[in-house]
């Protein structure tokens, strides 16, 4: 994951899946799941910044809940999540 300042006055996401993980449609349902658990946990979010996440081949076998509990840990762990 990586996160800059946003210049804007709301989070603005990009999802990076590459191809040498998986097929087209492995990978868009990596896609859709990290759109999914970012639209309920960006709301939540402290700051307005411009977050990049860059999913890694263990994505590929994980189900929803387990990428969006990844993903509720990065953001804390970059104290973007409000208490």
């Amino acid at each position: 994951m990586v996160v800059a300042a946003a210049n804007t006055e709301r989070s603005r996401l990009a999802y990076v899946v590459s191809g040498r993980l998986c097929g087209a449609v492995k990978r868009n349902r990596i896609r859709r799941r990290l759109r999914e658990a970012a639209r309920r946990l960006i709301p939540q979010c402290s700051r307005y910044r411009d977050i990049v996440l860059i999913a890694k081949s263990g994505a590929v076998e994980a189900d929803y809940h387990t990428l969006y509990e990844e993903l509720v840990s990065l953001l804390c762990a970059a104290r973007l999540l409000k208490s």
